[in-house]
């Protein structure tokens, strides 16, 4: 960045990192659809209506994931971002949520767990990223940067260990993920 450019990864990877930023957006507009309705308010989601936002939030979650697959497996993005394919389940509990309920509590639930979704690939990007252009870098240059990722990974998990340690619980609760319920109720 220092020198005006990118490498092609980190345009290719701003992909499936701003579709899980959109699925948050999308998200919280299908949470808000009846109340935006009812102010004669004209977000996507009134446009598209309910069942229209729900394909598009699946697609946009799950499209994440694709576009990581394709990219690491065509080779232009380091293969070990493939690790955030252990992060599937966490994918599929705020579809099922978005596509089974219309609740406000399970929905801001939905609207959680995506952003803890995100915030997850981003930790696992990161550094995946980080280290295979560390190994391109001269022998002197490789430590240094070294103690720096070392660095960012101690902050990264610090943050992700703040807003969410694992996926059985948040740290104020509020949900938990366990086969087909959330915070005990079943998720159709």
């Amino acid at each position: 960045v220092h020198d005006m450019t990118a490498p092609p990864a980190a345009w290719l990877l701003a992909i499936p990192v701003g579709l899980l930023v959109t699925a948050i957006l999308v998200a919280n507009n299908y949470r808000d659809i009846d109340t935006d309705r009812d102010a004669g308010k004209k977000t996507l989601a009134v446009v598209m209506g309910r069942e229209a936002t729900r394909v598009l939030f699946a697609s946009l979650v799950l499209g994440a994931f694709v576009a990581i697959a394709v990219f690491a497996v065509a080779g232009w993005i380091p293969i070990t971002s493939l690790f955030c394919g252990f992060l599937l389940p966490l994918a599929a509990v705020p579809i099922r949520i978005i596509n089974g309920r219309t609740d406000g509590p399970a929905l801001i639930r939905a609207l959680k767990i995506t952003a803890r979704l995100h915030l997850w690939v981003g930790v696992i990007l990161a550094p995946a990223v980080a280290f295979t252009l560390c190994n391109r870098m001269a022998a002197s240059s490789r430590l240094i940067a070294m103690r720096r990722l070392l660095f960012l990974a101690v902050i990264a998990l610090t943050t992700a260990a703040c807003l969410g340690s694992d996926f059985a619980d948040s740290v104020d609760g509020s949900w938990q993920l366990t086969e087909g319920t959330v915070d005990g109720q079943a998720i159709p």
